[in-house]
């Protein structure tokens, strides 16, 4: 699959999950942390990708292993406007294809006058 086609089957699936957090009672003008997750098994791949996000101020960075797999947790703190958010997880996922680690999810805490129920949020973005 050609990353353009993953790019837009990816929109369809962060629009799905802004508007179930949306659903939640989310205010999206509140700046919050976007988590974005991603995987690889090369120790070596995902901290080029973290070095790369770090280096250029794109986000916060933490590594980690989880059941032998290395994995990448960036932060971005922004307001969840769709074209915000759909801007920098398509960058995220450019990142992920040019270092060759997997792009496993992202996910946000609800803004607003209630708590996110995450069993209606669907979590494949």
């Amino acid at each position: 699959m050609s990353l353009v086609s993953i790019l837009e089957s990816d929109t369809k699936l962060h629009i799905e999950l802004l508007n179930a957090i949306s659903a939640q009672g989310d205010d999206p003008t509140v700046a919050r942390n976007l988590e974005f997750m991603m995987g690889a098994n090369s120790k070596k791949d995902i901290e080029k990708a973290a070095c790369f996000i770090q280096d250029n101020r794109f986000g916060e960075t933490t590594l980690f292993e989880c059941e032998g797999r290395h994995m990448l947790m960036v932060y971005v703190e922004m307001p969840l406007h769709l074209n915000a958010v759909l801007s920098v997880a398509g960058f995220m996922r450019c990142v992920c294809d040019l270092f060759n680690v997997e792009h496993e999810e992202w996910a946000t805490d609800v803004q607003g006058p209630t708590s996110i129920n995450w069993d209606k949020v669907p979590r494949n973005c």
